[in-house]
C-alpha cells in the first residue's frame, strides 16, 4: 500500500448496521427476569406487590417529539419510533433521528406506521407522502394509499408465502409479492373508523373494519386479479385484531375479548376489564410469551396472562401518560409503550417484587409464621404482619422504638426484639408484660433445639428455662457484652456472634470462644449467623466477608477478593435447591449450587456469581445488615425475603431464568479526524474499508450492544487488530478512539 495511508477493513455491506464478527467483543452479560410474581408470596394481601419496573423516554433524553405514533422490534435487536418529527432508531442508550435532512429520496417526516418483514425490509407509512420502503441501501415508494393523511398507512403484515400486505386509510390494500404490487380497493373501509390488517401463522390474512373482519386465504390470490372471496366474521363493533402466537387471532369486539381459532373456534374471555372507563382501544401486541397486552386512550396499558389474570398499567402504577399510541415488546421480557404526550415507556418484569407497604423504610426484622404470616419490623420503629386478608401494625408505645428482631411463636402471638425496649411478647396482637432479661437493647432473638427462648444484645445474652431468665455475661465466659447474632445448631449447642468479640459456642453451660485467626473465624465483628440442617454454621462479618464452619469443625472463608461484592455481609441463606443468597451493602450475590459445592469442598477459592440490585427490583442494592434471626429456607412454598434500608423484596427463587439470547454488538459508525460519519445513516451503504489519508490519523469507532433491558450494565472490550495485542477493557464506554495510527491495514 502506499506510504503515508492508513486502512481499516469494515463490517459487511448491509442496508443497516449489523454485528461486525471479531470486530467487537462484549464481556458476558446475563439478564435475570421474572414472571408474574403477583400472588406468588403467601401471606401478603393481594395487589401489595410491585413487581415491574416503569422507565420513561422523553424529549429530554433525546426523542424528537413526546407523541410516540408507531413501534417495532427489528430483527437486528434496534427498536425502531414513528413520530412527527421524524423515525428514530434506540439502541437503549441513545437515539438516532432520521428524515428528509438525513437520508436520500426520504419523503416526509410525519411517521405514523412502522412494519419489519422477514427479510428485514422496513415499511414506513408517512401520514402526507405515502409508504416508503428501505431495502438494500435504497429507499423507494410504493403505489398505495397516496399522499396526504387519506391515504396513510393504518396496517401492515407478512403472510406465510412472504407476501407483505399493506392497507391506507382510503380503503387501498396492496400485496407486495416479490416484483409484484396488486393494489385492491376496499368499499367497505373508506367508511370505517378502525381499519387493520393481519397475518395469521400459516393461516388467513384478515382485513378489519368497523363491521367485521374478511378472511383471506393468500393461496388464492392472484396477481392482476380481483381479490378472492374471503370468509366475512361479521360484529357491531369490531376494535382491534392481533394475530396469536399459535395460530388463529385475538379479536377485541362488541366489548369483549375473543380468540379465534385456526379452525374457526372462538374462546370467550369475556368482557373488557376497562369497559366502564369510556376508554377506546388504540393499540395491541403479544408479548414475548404470546399474551395479548391492549392499550387504550384514557386508561393505560391492560396486560393478560396465564389464567385470565390482568393486569393495568396507568399513571398511577408509574406510567408517564394514560393515552396509548403504539406497543412491542421485546426478547427480552420487556413491554414498549408509546404514549400521547408521555414519551416512550418501558414495562420490565422484576425478579424481585418489593412488598409496596415497606417501600421507603429499613427493614431490619423479617420472619414467617408457620400459619404462613409474614412479620416485618422497622428499624425507624413500627411492626406489621402481613396475611393474606390484610396488613396489621403495631405503631404506638413500645413500637414506637426501632424493632430488631422478630420470633413468630403460632397465630397472633410473637416475640418482639427491641432497641431499647428489651423484649416483648405480643399475644393476640397485644403487647404482654415485660420480660426481665436484663436486656435493654436485644438484637437477636432464637430456640435452641431443646426449644429454650434465646436472646441477644447490648448487655450479653440471656435464655430462659424453668420460667426463669439466665444471663450471659463476661463473668460467665463471654468475651464482651455486645451480642449481635444467634444461631441454634442440630446438636444443641447456641452460636453467639459479638461486635469486636468473636464467636462463642455455648452447648448446656459450657462456652467456647473463637477469634479472628489465619485458618479459622475470619473476623471477630460478627453481623449475621444461620445454622443449616446439617450443622453447619454460616457467618457474616462486618469486615471480613463470609466465613462457615461445618460440623466437623472444617473453615472457610470468602471475602471480597474471592468473589463477594463487598467485605460486609447483612445475611445468608440457601435455598432448597443449594443455592447461596448473600446480602450485602453492595447488592446481592446469588451463587449456583455446584458454585457453592466446590468452594466448600475446597476445590476453588474463588466464586462467579450474579449480584443484583435495584435494576432487578430490589428497592436498592443495600441490603439490611443483621436482619436478628436467620430468614427463612426459600424454595418451594416459602418465598425468598430479602430486607433492605429502603424496603423489603421477595422473589421465587425457583423463577430464575438466564436470559440465554446473548446482545449482539453493532458498528454503528466510523468517522476520521472527527469528520463525518462513514457508515451511519439510514439506507446507506458502509463502504468496504475505511482510507485514512496522510496527516489523518485520528479514528473512532461508535459502537452499542442490543440489550434493552439493561443497557447501563453492558461492558465492553475492543481490540484493533493489526495494532493491539490485547484487549482494551472500555467499561460501559461506547467509543473507541485510536490516535497518532502508523501507515498499515488494520
Amino acid at each position: 500500500m502506499a506510504a503515508g495511508t492508513s486502512r481499516m477493513k469494515a463490517g459487511p455491506r448491509t442496508a443497516f448496521p449489523r454485528p461486525v464478527a471479531g470486530g467487537l467483543r462484549l464481556a458476558g452479560l446475563v439478564l435475570l427476569l421474572a414472571a408474574w410474581t403477583e400472588g406468588f408470596a403467601a401471606g401478603l394481601p393481594a395487589g401489595g406487590l410491585d413487581s415491574f419496573d416503569i422507565r420513561a423516554w422523553e424529549s429530554d433524553d433525546g426523542l424528537p417529539r413526546n407523541s410516540v405514533i408507531a413501534l417495532t422490534l427489528a430483527r437486528d435487536g434496534y427498536l425502531w419510533l414513528g413520530t412527527l418529527n421524524g423515525l428514530v432508531r434506540f439502541d437503549g442508550i441513545r437515539f438516532t433521528v432520521y428524515g428528509p435532512g438525513s437520508t436520500p429520496d426520504w419523503k416526509g417526516e410525519r411517521i405514523v406506521a412502522l412494519f419489519e418483514d422477514s427479510r428485514r425490509r422496513m415499511w414506513i407509512g408517512t401520514e402526507d407522502a405515502g409508504v416508503l420502503l428501505v431495502q438494500d441501501g435504497r429507499v423507494q415508494s410504493i403505489p398505495v394509499g397516496g399522499p396526504g393523511s387519506a391515504g396513510r398507512l393504518v396496517g401492515a403484515c407478512e403472510d406465510r408465502l412472504g407476501g407483505v400486505w399493506l392497507l391506507a386509510a382510503n380503503g387501498e390494500l396492496a400485496r407486495c409479492l416479490g416484483e409484484e404490487v396488486d393494489v385492491w380497493t376496499l368499499s367497505r373501509a373508506r367508511r370505517s373508523s378502525y381499519l387493520g390488517v393481519i397475518a395469521e401463522k400459516d393461516g388467513l390474512v384478515w382485513v378489519g373494519t368497523d363491521d367485521g373482519a374478511l378472511g383471506i386465504d393468500p393461496t388464492a390470490v392472484k396477481s392482476k386479479a380481483p381479490l378472492p372471496e374471503g370468509r366475512w366474521a361479521p360484529a357491531t363493533r369490531l376494535e382491534r385484531l392481533v394475530a396469536a402466537a399459535e395460530g388463529g387471532h385475538w379479536r377485541l369486539a362488541d366489548g369483549r375479548v375473543q380468540q379465534v381459532g385456526a379452525d374457526g373456534r372462538v374462546v370467550d374471555w369475556g368482557p373488557w376489564p376497562w369497559a366502564n372507563r369510556n376508554a377506546p382501544v388504540s393499540a395491541a401486541c403479544l408479548d414475548r410469551d404470546g399474551h395479548l397486552v391492549v392499550g387504550t386512550l384514557g386508561a393505560g396499558v391492560w396486560w393478560f396472562g396465564e389464567g385470565g389474570r390482568v393486569r393495568r398499567f396507568s399513571t398511577r402504577e408509574g406510567l408517564s401518560n394514560d393515552y396509548i399510541l403504539s406497543l412491542t415488546a421485546d426478547r427480552e421480557g420487556c413491554l414498549w409503550v408509546g404514549t400521547d404526550g408521555g414519551g416512550l415507556n418501558r414495562i420490565r418484569p422484576s425478579l424481585f417484587a418489593a412488598v409496596r407497604a415497606t417501600r421507603g423504610r429499613v427493614v431490619q426484622a423479617v420472619a414467617q409464621g408457620t400459619d404462613g404470616a409474614l412479620w416485618v419490623g422497622y428499624n425507624g420503629g413500627g411492626l406489621a404482619r402481613f396475611r393474606e386478608d390484610g396488613v396489621t401494625t403495631w405503631n404506638e408505645g413500645a413500637f414506637r422504638l426501632p424493632v430488631r428482631a422478630i420470633l413468630p411463636e403460632g397465630p397472633d402471638r410473637a416475640w418482639v426484639g427491641l432497641m431499647g425496649g428489651g423484649l416483648v411478647e405480643l399475644r393476640e396482637g397485644r403487647p404482654a408484660a415485660f420480660q426481665p432479661t436484663g436486656l435493654f437493647v436485644v438484637l437477636a432473638l432464637g430456640r435452641d433445639a431443646q426449644g429454650r427462648l434465646w436472646v441477644g444484645g447490648e448487655g450479653g445474652a440471656a435464655y430462659r428455662e424453668d420460667g426463669a431468665w439466665r444471663r450471659l455475661t463476661p463473668e460467665q465466659g463471654l468475651s464482651t457484652n455486645r451480642v449481635r447474632a444467634l444461631a441454634a445448631t442440630p446438636d444443641g449447642a447456641v452460636w453467639l456472634g459479638t461486635e469486636g468479640g468473636g464467636l462463642h459456642r455455648w452447648q448446656e453451660g459450657r462456652i467456647e470462644t473463637f477469634r479472628r485467626e489465619p485458618a479459622g473465624l475470619s473476623s471477630d465483628s460478627i453481623t449475621f449467623l444461620a445454622a443449616g440442617r446439617d450443622g453447619r454454621l454460616w457467618i457474616g462479618t462486618a469486615d471480613a466477608g463470609l466465613c462457615t464452619r461445618s460440623a466437623e469443625g472444617e473453615w472457610r472463608r470468602l471475602g471480597s477478593a474471592e468473589g463477594l461484592p463487598s467485605r460486609t455481609v447483612g445475611f445468608a441463606t440457601r435455598d432448597t435447591a443449594g443455592r447461596l443468597w448473600v446480602g450485602t451493602p453492595q447488592g446481592l450475590l446469588r451463587l449456583e449450587k455446584a458454585e457453592v459445592e466446590a468452594w466448600l469442598a475446597g476445590r476453588t477459592n474463588r466464586v462467579h456469581g450474579r449480584v443484583y440490585e435495584r435494576a432487578d427490583g430490589l428497592p436498592t442494592r443495600e441490603c439490611t445488615i443483621g436482619p436478628g434471626w436467620q430468614l427463612p429456607v426459600p424454595g418451594g412454598e416459602t418465598p425468598l425475603w430479602i430486607p433492605t434500608i429502603k424496603g423489603l423484596a421477595v422473589a421465587d427463587p425457583d423463577a430464575v431464568h438466564p436470559n440465554t439470547f446473548p446482545p449482539p454488538v453493532v458498528i454503528e459508525r466510523v468517522s476520521v479526524e472527527g469528520g463525518a460519519n462513514e457508515t451511519d445513516g439510514l439506507g446507506r451503504l458502509p463502504p468496504g474499508e475505511i482510507v485514512l489519508p496522510p496527516n489523518r490519523r485520528r479514528l473512532e469507532v461508535h459502537y452499542t450492544s442490543l440489550n434493552l433491558a439493561a443497557p447501563e450494565r453492558t461492558r465492553f472490550r475492543h481490540r484493533l487488530q493489526g495494532l493491539e495485542d490485547g484487549w482494551t477493557e472500555a467499561g460501559p464506554v461506547r467509543v473507541a478512539r485510536f490516535t497518532g495510527l502508523p501507515p498499515g491495514r488494520y
